[in-house]
């Protein structure tokens, strides 16, 4: 029994021994054999300290164009640090708020070793220290001037160093956490292959002492470009597997993001739409051609420069199979209807196979050549974007300060003018608010001889200015009215006796700036911006067919805010005219020489003896002012193209006004496109002269004529009343009489007169068909 258990004994643990050995063998297998992984290369990458004390040497080399900073934080105990390298040629200041700024971040997974050497190779290009092939030198300093650049050569130091001590596969910081699932943008979401060790998102958006860092840099820095490079990944456009590069760029309007291997779409929408509080749609280009829509030019800027300059001597081939020693590219399209931005796609893949690991030379060589490529493109596409924003001022024309005002010293000039008229003018400021962002309207008043400033028996007259930032040229208009009818300005061979005593009969109230937040943005440097302080379209925000877009409806221009009135400026202008009640209200833009009337919404203008009386005026004015070179009739039908929400078309059929229109002062049509202000702005002294004239004659004609032609038209249409009248001029006697002057009145007189039609059709029938019995039974 004895010898029995100890053979049993040695026999189990034999068996042990054996799984021990097997089990270490698998292991083995596993792949932690030096002999089966590749190690890092250290004749081709640096150790992050000796790749940091390289950079910080170039830095203390080139003080005039680099200087270095860098940034810690912690978080329960771990801490992260940050070197942040800057750019910046010619400055006072490492930080110039007046150039283009672009942010670049390398080295985010720890990993990906090649990003931080690529940081390094574009630094010394930009310090002239390393040089491409056939790259001319002056263009690029010419180029440069107009930049700050910020530089992260490793934003991941703690998972970088993991990876140098042996774990050749962590893409994580220090702690375990992915930086790049650490934002909070729709954190936390898990999709059907969510790997909880490679993707671990953190205890909590920004949980992680690096993310920290970053977002803090990016929005004291507040970029116009930012690139997220990295190398290797699952192919998640292609299906194909490791060992792909992503080159990804969008854009929204002239504000343009820029990544390299971006694993989810979506998030990347999300990510813009939070940043620019809009809706960006994408627009995508395939293999085949680059759609050129009349909105979407800069789609082909950015396709040309960007993808022509990165591949740039490089081979391209659909074939996923191809493995000739080039790169890879493969586009996507993506189906979109509309074209406010844009994604363009590229998946490349570096040549690996044995013969090219053996030989270290050649894998080097091809590295290096790679790198150098890709250096080019991100340099030239950055270039491009610049050129695309606009910033040389050898091509576009920039405000003359000889010719238009500040908007503070417009504001200032035109107060001080009220000051010196107080028996004719008085000034208004109107404030609100809505979700934080707040507006401020002033609004002059005209009238004479009366001893309240808003006589309700006098002829009214409601003007609206700089509704577009853009649009500089109106608010100068506004001003030289207002100096006219003061008596501080004079047109030629005007009669003031006969113009006084027109003056005597109205009440005119000029909005000068209806837009100032957006004007300042203009002052500020985006000379094409037409929309308000948040990015709404003030005439797309009324409520009259509010939110209907066409075809060629572009986002970014048009965006009609989140509902009807839902900006403070149109709450203001719509508070204003319910209250005023005016006879005739005039919208003035500039873009084209045009003079419209109702509608905008559709291509027709309204019925009735009202609209030939405003279009006769219309007339009038193109022949006595402008030799009939403007446009006439209503916006819809005239201009091209429908628009929606506009104030136009409340104030005609909302508010009632009697005469209501749009006029377009002056447009070069011969200007290019990203030419904003010489498109919409007059930029020599006659021009600017003539047009002010001009303009400032026609509204005095507007002052003369219009209470005349509309006494006349009441008149006239006393002798009929039509049901439509009798059941309005009704309901505003009671409207009135118990003050309640709402547009649920306006939809119930819609209701009144779609029932009373009906009934009187079903009538016409009804009798119809009793006569055509009665026919039936006479003949038989």
């Amino acid at each position: 029994m004895a010898r029995l258990l100890l053979v049993l004994s040695s026999y189990s643990i034999s068996l042990f021994c054996f799984v021990c050995l097997q089990f270490f063998s698998l292991v083995d297998a596993k792949g932690d054999d030096s002999s089966t992984l590749t190690p890092i290369n250290r004749d081709l990458y640096h150790f992050s300290e000796d790749l940091m004390e390289e950079i910080e040497a170039l830095v203390h080399r080139h003080p005039n164009k680099l200087t270095i900073e860098t940034f810690t934080s912690e978080n329960k105990g771990y801490q992260a640090e940050i070197a942040v390298i800057t750019y910046c040629r010619n400055s006072l200041v490492p930080d110039d708020r007046s150039k283009f700024r672009i942010l670049l971040s390398f080295g985010q997974h720890g990993r990906e070793l090649i990003t931080p050497e690529l940081a390094f190779r574009i630094l010394s290009i930009i310090s002239e220290e390393a040089f491409l092939p056939n790259m001319e030198q002056r263009s690029l300093n010419d180029t440069l001037d107009k930049l700050v650049i910020k530089v992260v050569p490793i934003e991941n130091l703690n998972g970088r160093k993991l990876v140098e001590e042996g774990d050749l596969c962590e893409r994580r910081n220090g702690r375990g956490v992915d930086l790049n699932r650490n934002w909070s943008v729709d954190w936390g979401k898990k999709e059907k292959d969510y790997d909880s060790y490679e993707e671990n998102p953190g205890s909590a958006p920004f949980s992680e002492p690096e993310t920290q860092i970053m977002q803090k840099l990016a929005m004291t820095f507040e970029p116009h470009v930012w690139v997220n490079v990295h190398s290797g990944m699952e192919g998640m456009y292609s299906g194909r597997q490791h060992g792909l590069y992503h080159f990804h760029i969008e854009a929204t309007g002239r504000e343009v993001f820029v990544g390299i291997k971006i694993a989810n779409r979506d998030n990347v929408r999300q990510i813009l739409r939070r940043s620019l509080d809009a809706e960006v749609v994408v627009f995508a280009t395939g293999y085949k051609s680059v759609e050129r829509l009349k909105t979407c030019q800069v789609v082909a800027d950015i396709h040309r420069w960007v993808f022509s300059s990165l591949l740039q001597g490089m081979h391209t081939s659909k074939d996923s199979s191809a493995s000739n020693g080039g790169i890879l590219i493969s586009s996507y399209a993506i189906e979109t209807q509309k074209c406010d931005g844009i994604i363009l796609v590229g998946s490349f893949r570096l040549p690996i196979n044995t013969e090219m690991e053996e030989d270290t030379l050649k894998w080097q060589k091809c590295v290096q050549r790679r790198c150098l490529l890709i250096s080019r493109g991100l340099l030239r596409a950055f270039f491009s974007l610049v050129d695309a924003k606009g910033d040389d001022s050898s091509t576009l024309t920039p405000i003359n300060r000889d010719l238009y005002h500040f908007s503070e010293d417009l504001m200032e000039e035109i107060e001080a003018l009220v000051h010196r008229h107080p028996n004719k003018l008085t000034i208004e400021t109107f404030t609100s608010e809505n979700k934080g962002y707040q507006a401020e309207i002033a609004v002059i008043t005209y009238c004479r001889n009366s001893l309240v400033p808003d006589d309700r028996s006098k002829f009214r007259i409601l003007l609206s200015f700089g509704q577009h930032g853009r649009e500089l040229i109106t608010s100068e208009l506004a001003f030289r009215i207002l100096s006219i009818i003061s008596e501080e300005a004079f047109l030629p061979n005007m009669e003031q006796r006969s113009l006084n005593d027109t003056l005597d009969k109205l009440v005119i109230k000029v909005v000068p700036m209806e837009n100032l937040n957006g004007r300042k943005l203009v002052e500020g440097g985006d000379l094409c911006e037409r929309r308000n302080g948040r990015g709404v379209d003030l005439n797309r925000n009324w409520s009259v067919d509010w939110g209907k877009k066409e075809k060629d409806y572009d986002s970014y221009e048009e965006n009609p805010g989140s509902a009807p009135f839902s900006e403070p400026e149109t709450q203001i202008m719509q508070k204003l005219a319910m209250t005023f009640e005016p006879h005739v209200w005039v919208n003035v833009h500039s873009g084209m020489e045009a003079l419209f009337m109702p509608y905008d919404h559709k291509n027709t203008t309204p019925d009735g003896l009202l609209s030939v009386r405003m279009k006769s005026m219309l007339k009038v004015l193109n022949h006595q002012h402008f030799q009939d070179r403007c446009m006439i009739g209503s916006g819809g039908g005239s201009v091209g193209y429908l628009a929606h929400g506009t104030a136009t078309d409340y104030m005609y059929d909302i508010a009632k006004v009697p005469m209501a229109f749009t006029f377009e002062i002056y447009g070069d049509t011969s200007a290019s496109s990203k030419d904003c202000f010489r498109m919409f702005n007059p930029i020599d002294h006659a021009t600017f002269n003539s047009v002010l004239n001009d303009w400032s004659a026609a509204f005095l004609t507007i002052f003369m004529l219009e209470p005349r032609w509309l006494s006349k038209f009441k008149s006239q249409s006393e002798k009929w009343i039509s049901i439509d009248e009798y059941l309005e001029g009704y309901l505003l006697d009671r409207r009135n009489r118990y003050g309640k002057k709402t547009e649920m009145l306006e939809l119930g007189l819609q209701e009144i007169r779609a029932y009373y039609r009906l009934f009187m059709l079903s009538c016409v029938l009804l009798m119809f068909m009793f006569c055509t019995q009665n026919f039936k039974e006479q003949v038989s």
